[in-house]
């Protein structure tokens, strides 16, 4: 009998669970028909907006975006500071048009969206902006680049710089450089190369070089020895304010400015230089002035011009 009542108290129960349960079902479902029937048009629900809507706000935004960048862009040229720098990191693709990029000293980063640009051709960087110990890997993804100027930005290291296939002039002068990668000279555009007032100690010209390069500066370091024959393009030369005592240079050299170090003998002996035209030597150095038959046509400052 105890197991007969318990079986009737549980199927008691579970019908009125379910007594209870079915109506709510219903009622969900009646209210769901109603909602579909007639919606309701609170004013705190709002309706949910169409792709198309969605669509002419996107449109409308970016229309406005370019507006702005292209009161932003003068010329071809874009100057990113703090006062612009949000603007392009939200829409870079709207700053398309500038070709050169010059990134002030307040601001402050150097944004990567910059690689997104396709038409960029030269980036300068304050020297405001130091210490940049290192150039950021992702501009070293900008295979349009020609210009670089990374000129008194606490550089130390040029890791990256070579893999700019286009680049054709680098200014990376008042730094921490100590070392020239090899392969520095290697790229097939490079023209001018401006690493003057850094650490350097010795550089080293692969046989395999650029014959484009043209102008070379190298002043103010800390340079014993040189040998540059393997430039057989270069036609300028600064070495000044270094510590050479040994100095080679190629024959299709136009100017040469070695004042300020101890240079004992001219760099051309043995060597001609007809294309020489202007040369500062004696200066600081232990040179005396004589005549030198081997230039064609030279225009020699023996001590300052000035």
């Amino acid at each position: 009998m105890n197991q007969l009542n318990t079986g009737m108290t549980r199927t008691s129960r579970s019908s009125s669970l379910g007594a209870n349960v079915w109506p709510s079902i219903a009622e969900r479902k009646l209210r769901q028909r109603l909602s579909y029937d007639e919606p309701a048009t609170t004013p705190t629900e709002r309706p949910t907006p169409t792709p198309t809507t969605r669509q002419r706000k996107r449109k409308s935004v970016m229309l406005a975006a370019k507006a702005k960048a292209e009161v932003a862009i003068i010329g071809d040229s874009l100057t990113i500071g703090v006062d612009t720098i949000q603007h392009f990191m939200k829409f870079p693709r709207c700053y398309n048009s500038a070709k050169r990029i010059k990134i002030r000293g307040d601001c402050p980063l150097i944004p990567k969206e910059i690689q997104c640009m396709e038409n960029v051709e030269e980036i300068k960087v304050s020297s405001k902006f130091a210490p940049l110990r290192l150039p950021p890997p992702f501009m070293m993804k900008m295979n349009s680049l020609k210009v670089l100027n990374l000129m008194g930005t606490g550089l130390h290291s040029l890791t990256g710089i070579s893999n700019l296939m286009s680049l054709e002039h680098i200014d990376v002068s008042f730094n921490h450089v100590k070392i020239v990668p090899k392969k520095l000279f290697r790229l097939p555009l490079l023209c001018v190369l401006k690493i003057n007032n850094n650490r350097i100690r010795r550089i080293s010209i692969p046989n395999k070089n650029s014959v484009s390069m043209k102008k070379l500066d190298i002043s103010n370091n800390l340079l014993e020895s040189l040998s540059l024959l393997k430039l057989a393009n270069l036609e300028s030369l600064e070495v000044q304010d270094n510590n050479l005592e040994k100095l080679s240079i190629p024959s299709s050299l136009q100017y040469l400015d070695v004042r300020n170090n101890n240079v004992s003998t001219l760099p051309m002996s043995g060597h001609p230089c007809v294309e020489l035209q202007e040369m500062r030597i004696v200066h600081g150095n232990k040179l005396e002035p004589k005549p030198y038959d081997e230039l064609s046509h030279p225009e020699l400052y023996f001590n300052d011009p000035e």
